[in-house]
């Protein structure tokens, strides 16, 4: 790899670490292609595969696991790539869920918990 393209990447990994826009925009064009080319088996879930990825490649580049030998583009579009492979999988084994159908368990708060015990003090007397 010349110093150059070296120096193009390490700017554009700064850039998305510190979260420029053209980096942002560039690397998240780079996930939509490949998340686009799987779209016909991740139904209406692209959008939250393309921000689990954009997750992961920030993940990864914050914590310094890209080679500098390697293209950076490439790198992106192999963790798309595979989020994108592991989701099929698992929605051809029936581990996916769809997220309308879970039922969210309500929070015991302090306020509620002490509304609750008025209310049954309230009742005894």
């Amino acid at each position: 790899m010349r110093n150059s393209d070296s120096a193009e990447q390490n700017g554009i990994i700064r850039g998305y670490l510190k979260g420029e826009t053209r980096e942002f925009y560039l690397i998240s064009n780079w996930i939509e292609q490949v998340v686009n080319h799987y779209s016909w088996g991740l139904n209406y879930y692209s959008e939250d595969i393309i921000q689990e990825v954009r997750l992961k490649v920030f993940v990864n580049l914050k914590d310094t696991n890209f080679r500098k030998s390697a293209q950076l583009k490439t790198y992106v579009c192999r963790i798309a790539k595979y989020t994108c492979i592991d989701f099929l999988r698992k929605a051809k084994a029936g581990t996916v869920e769809n997220m309308d159908s879970l039922e969210i368990a309500e929070k015991n708060d302090a306020l509620g918990d002490l509304i609750s015990r008025e209310k049954e003090n309230i009742l005894k007397t």
